[in-house]
């Protein structure tokens, strides 16, 4: 008898499997990549849509809670504390440190600003209403600030 010798190697149809298997794990990972790109991209616009409003929130609120009742003005779009002005300038949120100085505007909110709107509550404080977007992504903040000085 004969005694066959099995030849080393995968067999047609074994190559295929796996190729087919490997297939199959290199879509379903480009997949959940792609995913979790778009979903990270999304997230960081959020982000930093949220940390524009706080820093813009907080730095209003400083100089409200500083500020003397009588030096604060309010309108849409605008809110005068002494010297210094917040106000909105197409779709930027700008800070005006001193508006007797030219130039040294702040933009804190850069290209996300919907509505800005201060209205003064006399000489109790300022609410404001702050409306931010980023692409589909909408950020409304409402805050009410007293004066300390009232």
């Amino acid at each position: 008898m004969k005694d066959f010798k099995r030849k080393q190697g995968f067999t047609v149809v074994e190559l295929m499997a796996t190729i087919a298997a490997a297939t199959v794990l290199a879509l379903s990972a480009g997949i959940v990549l792609t995913v979790g790109y778009r979903e990270w991209v999304n997230d960081t616009g959020i982000v930093e849509m949220q940390r524009d409003a706080t820093f813009a929130v907080d730095m209003m609120a400083k100089s409200i809670r500083e500020a003397n009742p009588s030096t604060v003005t309010a309108s849409s779009g605008t809110l005068n504390i002494g010297t210094r002005s917040f106000y909105s300038s197409a779709d930027d949120l700008m800070y005006d440190p001193n508006t007797g100085t030219g130039g040294d505007e702040i933009v804190l909110v850069p290209g996300r600003l919907i509505n800005f709107v201060p209205v003064l509550l006399g000489n109790q404080g300022v609410k404001i209403d702050l409306s931010l977007r980023d692409d589909d992504e909408n950020e409304t903040v409402s805050a009410t600030f007293s004066f300390r000085q009232s």
